[in-house]
């Protein structure tokens, strides 16, 4: 890393201290290398949310779609898929720099990865459109790999059936709730995902990191 870049870091660092209310020791909770990707990424994609990112394998560039989106929150993220209509659970199985997880609340329900596939896999058999929110963050190697920590799952449709909404409340052992990210407008989740308009359709959400 070069001066310029340790000074662009620590400018970013301070920045973030400042809009996400966290200091050093919080900060400390990720290694540095960690905030390197997440600067290099911010830095890159300044003013073009589809421009090419430099902190994930170059495999995924075609599949991010807009990934510059924030970089406010407290942990280094280094692309945010909010939301992602891409089936990433087939890229972790075919790459090894990527990996899946799930992004824990700290006190509330969260599904697990195998239970968000059979889900993005029964809404596929019934046509629906499957959707998840990620957070990509990076992972050793450092700058060779990273892992998509998943926020939300969401199923799209016109007529959405009432038999896969059971298979998908049985499989995640919870009901879809109301959506706090796209509580307003089912038109707006379609164009953060780059879906076409779609009259008539409707939404059915299970988020556990936003409220």
């Amino acid at each position: 890393m070069t001066e310029n870049n340790t000074l662009d870091l620590d400018g970013a660092l301070t920045w973030l201290k400042r809009v996400a209310g966290i200091d050093d020791d919080y900060i400390a909770k990720w290694p540095a290398e960690a905030w390197a990707e997440w600067a290099r990424a911010m830095y890159a994609g300044n003013g073009d949310p589809r421009g090419t990112n430099p902190s994930v394998p170059t495999w995924m560039q075609p599949h991010l779609g807009r990934w510059h989106v924030d970089f406010g929150g407290p942990y280094p993220s280094v692309a945010q898929l909010w939301p992602t209509t891409h089936n990433w659970f087939a890229e972790a199985d075919d790459h090894a720099d990527f990996s899946l997880a799930v992004d824990e609340p700290m006190d509330d329900w969260s599904p697990r990865v195998d239970q968000l596939r059979a889900a993005w896999e029964a809404a596929a058999a019934h046509g629906a459109t499957p959707l998840l929110s990620i957070s990509v963050v990076p992972a050793e190697p450092w700058g060779k790999a990273v892992t998509g920590e998943i926020e939300a799952f969401y199923v799209v449709g016109v007529d959405l059936s009432a038999q896969l909404i059971d298979e998908l409340t049985l499989i995640f052992g919870t009901s879809p709730g109301r959506s706090a990210a796209y509580a307003r407008d089912v038109d707006e989740l379609l164009v953060h995902a780059d879906l076409p308009p779609l009259p008539g359709a409707e939404v059915q959400s299970w988020e556990w990191m936003y409220g």
